[in-house]
């Protein structure tokens, strides 16, 4: 008998959803500023002295939810995207089964319930847990590691990934997200489990495209 169609929509937040203001502080060992990072320079800069300590990551405007909530500034079409998407699983039989997972690099906010008045405020539908979940890949611990040294964001991202696909078992997945690395990731996921169908879209300029196949 064939397999009943369902979707899992992976969607990141950061520049995806919402373009976003929290900045990454980085530090000297001794707390001097020495320079701030958005979130999409952030993907990119070097982590060796992140790794060897003379240098420290600062993600506390990342965990302000009142920031958040004041200064994110909604990607239109993909607003529009997660409206109709949380119409069909609400109101279609075909897609009731469908879920979506925000996966974002961030740990938890200082204040949930305002982190997520900036998606009720948009008329997304986040309250329903049936359909709607939020993994929060900062929250991963440090001591997950491979060969030794911390994990990237992409690759925190795929743990989420493989957690949500192993458990739902859906026929197709999905991913929306602004950075090519993670999308790179997620392509590849079609070689460890081979029989769902793979879809990426790359969200940049407020515009989003299908990118192919690893």
């Amino acid at each position: 008998m064939k397999k009943e169609q369902s979707i899992v929509r992976f969607v990141d937040i950061d520049e995806t959803v919402f373009h976003t203001t929290a900045q990454v502080k980085i530090r000297s060992k001794d707390g001097e500023m020495l320079r701030s990072l958005s979130n999409q320079e952030w993907n990119t800069y070097p982590r060796d002295n992140i790794r060897a300590k003379t240098e420290v990551a600062d993600f506390s405007e990342f965990a302000d939810a009142e920031k958040f909530f004041r200064e994110s500034k909604s990607i239109q079409p993909m607003i529009e995207k997660l409206r109709e998407w949380s119409r069909q699983m609400k109101e279609d039989q075909k897609h009731m089964k469908d879920m979506i997972v925000f996966v974002t690099a961030r740990g938890d906010f200082d204040d949930r319930e305002t982190f997520l008045d900036t998606f009720r405020q948009q008329l997304i539908h986040i309250d329903d847990k049936e359909h709607f979940y939020v993994s929060r890949t900062g929250n991963l611990t440090d001591d997950t590691r491979i060969n030794n040294l911390p994990l990237s964001t992409a690759q925190r991202k795929k743990i989420e990934y493989l957690h949500y696909l192993m458990a739902k078992m859906p026929t197709h997945a999905e991913l929306y997200e602004d950075d090519l690395n993670n999308i790179k990731d997620f392509l590849e996921l079609e070689k460890e489990m081979p029989v769902i169908k793979y879809s990426a879209f790359h969200v940049k300029d407020n515009k989003i495209k299908q990118v192919d196949g690893a």
